[in-house]
């Protein structure tokens, strides 16, 4: 699961991975894993179009200034998740 912070915002989003708690050691044995994986992102609009899709790695920016306040959906997709996250551009 990741994290997308600030929401509202004007400017930039943070993704960043909440690690699982009650993970096993073995889990996450190679402790490089999360900040190294590659998380393709959408950026979808209420009606459904693709605005914009990029690669980050975990605790990147991704730059939502050029788009126009409103809502949007955030698509992550790694190799073992597909999350959305509603984000509010001001």
């Amino acid at each position: 699961s990741y994290n997308v912070y600030p929401n509202p915002s004007s400017n930039e989003v943070t993704v960043s991975k909440i690690e699982n708690e009650t993970a096993t050691s073995e889990t996450y044995s190679n402790s490089e894993t999360s900040e190294s994986e590659l998380i393709n992102y959408e950026i979808i609009d209420t009606e459904g179009y693709l605005l914009e899709k990029g690669v980050i790695q975990n605790n990147q920016k991704i730059k939502v200034n050029k788009l126009n306040p409103g809502v949007y959906m955030l698509r992550l997709i790694t190799e073992d998740l597909v999350e959305t996250k509603q984000i509010i551009i001001n």
